[in-house]
């Protein structure tokens, strides 16, 4: 890195550019050497900055189909619960803001205060900012203003409230909360959720006990019910499990 430096220090460059990665900022433990030399990078770049030399580092994450992570469902499982995410080629960099320094990727689905966030950078006081920003958008989604998805979902339970109608929560409503939870699910596992099979039971789908307690977050969240992991894992297929939640539903409108 120091050999560039020293040969290219009288030229008038228009940009030099570094690759580090995601890793760094979020303080990965037990990748120390990893971690160091990415670290070494951002330093060298804050050096190049405060010369007034051109300098820019990037902090790469995963890309989604290309590498290790796209290969190993096990790895991206656990980049996703560290707030890491994959990126297609053509996101924009509209949420960037110090345009000496990049990073990519970092997102968490849960609250930044929620003391069950898996995100180790979720702590990092760079991020202070973004724990406001959260709570803004947890109000958004309450509202049903949070996606498409989350829309369809909340107008639904929506309607159900203000119709008191127990009998949107059976046939064709059972079915579509089925659809629902099994898309929940399969954004849990990491996988595409047009492939959703609603006869099939949580164990053939692959729910493991991380991802119930995930799930019976959303379901606290969405729908405003606790069921505990027992119940979940005990309702058997995807679309009992569905059932339990109208049901349950359905009692908490009676009162």
């Amino acid at each position: 890195m120091w050999h560039p430096h020293f040969v290219l220090r009288d030229q008038l460059l228009d940009f030099f550019w570094l690759a580090s990665s995601i890793l760094t900022t979020v303080d990965t433990p037990g990748q120390a050497n990893y971690l160091t030399m990415g670290t070494f990078l951002e330093a060298f770049y804050q050096y190049q900055y405060s010369l007034r030399l051109p300098a820019l580092v990037l902090n790469i994450c995963p890309i989604k189909g290309v590498g290790l992570v796209a290969k190993n469902l096990h790895a991206k499982k656990n980049m996703k619960a560290q707030g890491i995410y994959t990126l297609r080629e053509p996101t924009p960099p509209r949420p960037w803001v110090n345009q000496s320094q990049v990073v990519m990727g970092l997102r968490s689905d849960q609250d930044l205060g929620d003391p069950h966030n898996r995100a180790s950078w979720r702590h990092n006081r760079r991020m202070g900012l973004y724990h406001n920003r959260r709570a803004r958008e947890s109000e958004s989604a309450r509202d049903g203003k949070n996606g498409a998805k989350a829309s369809a979902l909340q107008a639904f339970l929506e309607r159900v409230r203000e119709m008191g109608d127990e009998g949107l929560l059976r046939g064709e409503g059972v079915d579509f909360l089925t659809v629902e939870v099994g898309k929940t699910i399969y954004d849990l596992m990491v996988k595409p959720d047009d492939e959703v099979e609603i006869g099939r039971t949580l164990a053939q789908i692959g729910l493991d006990s991380l991802m119930v307690i995930e799930l019976r977050r959303w379901i606290k969240q969405v729908l405003g019910l606790t069921m505990s992991v027992l119940e979940i894992m005990g309702s058997g297929s995807l679309k009992q499990l569905a059932g339990d939640l109208a049901a349950k539903y359905a009692e908490k409108i009676r009162e």
